[in-house]
């Protein structure tokens, strides 16, 4: 386990859902941390093995958000997007959205809701690459929230406006 990112990943996303269930990511939390550090420490991150590096990192940051430690979470999500940009920035559209997600919502925790703002409306009108119908949702909602909660009414119209609507089913 301590050897093989692959199966420490998918041992802590397992892991993760049993704790998901239980609300108790405070238990979670130095668990995940510590077996990240020790494979980080010892033997380290392959480039065939980077995916699972970029996952275990927005997991340590996304239970740190949880437990509302929110300068932590954030530390973590600048180490994701470090990751991302290695390797010619391989997985850069993959996580992206994931990680602009994750941080907006620590800004806003962090009383700095322009930076959160302005992370997401970026991500959603004026990004050089497509991001899924999934995350683009998200997103917008996320933003409408943001924008509802600064008493930004109209531009929390426009979120909702920009959802995807059609009488197909």
């Amino acid at each position: 386990l301590n050897k093989n990112p692959r199966l420490l990943y998918r041992f802590m996303f397992i892991t993760r859902k049993a704790i998901l269930a239980q609300k108790d990511f405070h238990a979670f939390e130095p668990y995940v941390i510590g077996m990240y550090q020790n494979l980080s420490d010892n033997e380290g991150f392959s480039s065939q093995h980077h995916v699972y590096k970029i996952r275990l990192l927005y997991m340590i940051a996304h239970v740190l958000y949880r437990n509302k430690k929110f300068e932590s979470s954030v530390s973590y999500l600048q180490l994701m997007y470090e990751a991302m940009l290695e390797y010619k920035g391989a997985y850069r559209n993959r996580y992206y959205p994931k990680y602009a997600m994750l941080l907006s919502a620590n800004y806003m925790f962090l009383n700095e809701s322009e930076k959160g703002v302005s992370l997401l409306d970026d991500l959603i009108f004026n990004s050089d690459f497509q991001i899924n119908l999934a995350d683009k949702l998200n997103s917008l909602f996320s933003l409408a929230v943001f924008y509802f909660l600064r008493e930004v009414y109209d531009k929390t119209v426009r979120c909702n406006l920009d959802v995807y609507q059609s009488d197909k089913w």
